[in-house]
């Protein structure tokens, strides 16, 4: 039997709709932090903490399921489970990164900006 939420829906352009996306961020983030410090330090623990707080979260669920991670109960009294689109237990790197400079984010905006910057060279009518 599958266990159904409902939840309120929010107008995509409401003030509340963007508040609930960027505390969602934040608990997504957070809860990448504890997939990563679980799988390193086996503490389980803050995992579960951030499981509770990231599936409580209207703004983080609509995230992480535009991600393809869902949450499920095992059983009625269990705690949730981040799982893929596959049904298997979510990985940290399955997790997307918001809010952190890594290499690749960083290195991804910077050959943006560059291309923007040769864009307009290109564009921009020859000085005389």
């Amino acid at each position: 039997m599958q266990e159904k939420v409902i939840r309120k829906s929010v107008d995509g352009g409401s003030a509340k709709y963007w508040q609930e996306q960027r505390e969602g961020f934040v608990k997504v983030r957070r809860l990448r932090e504890a997939f990563e410090q679980a799988e390193r330090d086996w503490r389980y623990d803050l995992m579960d903490e951030a499981i509770i707080e990231a599936s409580s979260h209207p703004g983080a669920v609509r995230i992480l399921t535009a991600w393809g991670q869902t949450f499920k109960r095992t059983y009625w009294d269990s705690y949730p489970a981040l799982v893929n689109k596959e049904g298997l237990y979510t990985k940290a790197r399955e997790i997307p990164v918001f809010g952190k400079d890594h290499t690749w984010g960083v290195c991804s905006w910077r050959l943006v900006a560059a291309a923007l910057q040769l864009n307009q060279l290109l564009n921009s009518p020859p000085d005389t």
